[in-house]
């Protein structure tokens, strides 16, 4: 019997099977600075510079045409951010720089607003083109329409709605115990 791929939930969010204090674990802030473990991919000992993510990744997006970062704040009608001299305006570092920018207690904590634009524009786009998802077979469909968040219900978090809550009403598995119980 071979075990399906699953995303342990736990490990990422809240959820009522999380073992306290350990989870969910703690991102690093987003910024531009690769870790130790990212700086040099050592698939060769050339010492070549295909090595070295960032590298990697601008090769990516000048092979595949996409437009820099601040041609994508300038069409989504927002204000760019402004970048040095030195730094590229490629689009994966543009949205890096973006979240690495935001004011106060926020930077490095969350997408700016190029990269969540991005990010939501992905989520739609896979809801809309799948035709058993929400958007296609209940488009009326709202969170306070869900009984088990108007239930009253012990398994619910606080009845508010969250990803947590999602992922749950999905009936996912959350954790390594939920998936070897499928297996």
């Amino acid at each position: 019997m071979t075990k399906a791929n699953v995303i342990q939930w736990d490990w990422f969010l809240q959820m009522t099977s999380s073992a306290p204090g350990l989870f969910p674990q703690m991102a690093r802030k987003i910024d531009t600075k690769l870790s130790n473990a990212l700086v040099h991919l050592f698939e060769d000992e050339s010492g070549a510079a295909e090595n070295v993510l960032a590298f990697r990744n601008l090769k990516r997006g000048v092979s595949l045409g996409l437009p820099s970062g601040l041609d994508v704040a300038k069409k989504l009608c927002l204000s760019p951010i402004a970048l040095s001299e030195e730094e590229p305006e490629s689009l994966w570092y543009y949205v890096l720089k973006e979240a690495e920018k935001l004011p106060g207690k926020n930077s490095g904590q969350m997408l700016g607003r190029v990269g969540s634009t991005i990010v939501c524009a992905v989520f739609a786009g896979l809801l809309k083109g799948d035709p058993t998802s929400f958007f296609n077979t209940d488009p009326c469909w709202t969170p306070d329409d869900d009984p088990l968040l108007n239930s009253g219900s012990d398994n619910v978090d606080d009845a508010a709605w969250t990803l947590a809550s999602i992922i749950r009403i999905s009936g996912l598995p959350v954790d390594a115990n939920d998936v070897s119980a499928q297996t």
